[in-house]
């Protein structure tokens, strides 16, 4: 298991105690390593693809017009669109997961290039 290694969102005492008690094994993730926070990383890959589609759509369907929306707006969108993946394509885009931890290995370090 890999865990963020940000301090302001470290797990409880609580957390690690039981992950001890149940012999899980964690990796600490330096902070600030988007290509080793895989899982979040993957999912908003794909709900990104669904929102660009979303406008795409949208623009040609209003070609005179320009699409506009406030911060509120994006977020709402996003949440919608988050919640409306389906259990398929989660799985899929999780898939990805396990390649991207190997190839990570196999580079022996934290940074994939290419």
């Amino acid at each position: 298991m890999t865990e963020y290694g940000d301090p302001k969102s470290q797990d409880t005492n609580a957390g690690a105690g039981m992950e001890h008690m149940l012999n899980i094994n964690t990796i600490q993730q330096p902070a600030d390593t988007p290509e080793l926070n895989t899982q979040d990383n993957s999912l908003w890959k794909l709900i990104e693809s669904h929102l660009e589609a979303l406008v795409k759509e949208w623009e040609a369907a209003h070609p005179t017009q320009d699409w506009e929306e406030d911060f509120d707006e994006f977020k709402e969108r996003a949440r919608q669109t988050a919640f409306a993946l389906t259990e398929d394509e989660v799985r899929l885009s999780m898939g990805h997961t396990r390649t991207i931890l190997q190839r990570l290995r196999d580079a022996q370090g934290w940074y994939i290039r290419g």
